[in-house]
């Protein structure tokens, strides 16, 4: 009986991270193009809707409904939404099937740049008791490596920390987190795609998370680690990720990843697949290629090594030592 009441429990706060069991918030908000919501007043504009509601309050956005316009200023380069209090901002759906969509900007698109002092990420959270779900952030891109701070080049499509779930992040650019990078706390991701994100540096698409169930596939880095370098992750695919001149096609740097498929990644040194992770529960590293050592696993430091239990290894391959 303590055991099934404790599971319970632990059920329904995942439930509530999620967005599947709302509390009673201080006060809902609804944003869409059309101004009415379900017959109520709304706001048109996301942006005032966040600066509107007090901490606590649920924002609600209409399916589809797309923030392309208007930025927010800040030290570590400008961003299209600025979430920085304890608010859930969430689609009606709260799905990644017609999600609403935050649209950033490079720093010059006439003549393709990407990267630079004008460009806007798509989100900036700074409350770790924020939640976002059922967003789609694309097009978003940061300051360049040597402009400002490093922080201005972090995360094209997100910086921050808080709670994503059921979000898509994807062709975002930045110098490292092409998709996301954390700032304080760690986020936590939940049932997000990360895909076609670009880093100049580093960390194609994350860079530092803890994610639960979320896929990060066809982000590619200048540098190192394609995919993810994060902190832990479970039940997660990372696939087809690609680090063109250093380690980690896949993985480079974390803690725990537990039931991970890790497939199809790329790098131009060592660790096809994952570079320099220490612990892998019941996870499968398979057809990871480096043009260096170890084309599923390249272990780092001896006072790291990569420890496995109940994994498998199969179909890697390595242009030096180590295939698997």
């Amino acid at each position: 009986m303590i055991a099934r009441t404790s599971q319970l429990f632990f059920t329904c706060i995942q439930l509530f991270l999620l967005g599947a069991l709302p509390l009673a918030s201080l006060a809902d908000l609804y944003v869409s193009a059309s101004g009415t919501y379900d017959g109520q007043a709304a706001y048109v504009d996301l942006q005032a809707a966040i600066q509107a509601a007090p901490s606590g309050a649920t924002i609600w956005v209409e399916d589809g409904f797309v923030c392309e316009t208007g930025k927010t200023d800040l030290a570590e380069n400008a961003c299209r939404i600025l979430i920085d209090k304890a608010v859930t901002v969430r689609s009606r759906s709260g799905t990644l099937q017609n999600p609403a969509v935050i649209r950033g900007a490079w720093h010059d698109p006439a003549n393709e740049i990407p990267l630079g002092v004008h460009a806007i990420r798509c989100v900036r959270m700074t409350s770790s008791n924020a939640r976002l779900i059922g967003f789609r952030l694309e097009g978003g891109a940061t300051a360049d490596s040597d402009d400002w701070t490093a922080t201005a080049g972090s995360g094209g499509g997100f910086l921050g920390s808080g709670v994503l779930s059921n979000c898509l992040i994807t062709a975002n650019q930045a110098a490292s987190g092409g998709g996301l990078s954390a700032s304080g706390v760690v986020p936590a991701l939940f049932s997000c795609v990360i895909s076609n994100n670009v880093a100049k540096l580093n960390a194609g698409g994350v860079k530092s998370a803890n994610c639960v169930n979320t896929t990060i596939v066809g982000n590619h880095s200048d540098g190192s680690c394609g995919g993810f370098r994060t902190i832990n992750a479970s039940a997660c695919l990372i696939v087809g990720n690609v680090a063109a001149t250093s380690g980690g096609g896949g993985i480079a740097v974390g803690n725990t990843f537990t039931d991970c498929v890790v497939t199809n990644n790329e790098a131009g040194t060592d660790g096809g697949g994952i570079h320099y992770t220490p612990t892998l529960f019941r996870c499968l590293v398979g057809w990871n290629r480096a043009a260096g050592a170890g084309g599923g696993v390249h272990g780092g430091a001896s006072t790291a090594p990569v420890v496995a239990y109940d994994s498998t290894f199969v179909g890697n391959r390595a242009g030096g030592s180590g295939g698997g």
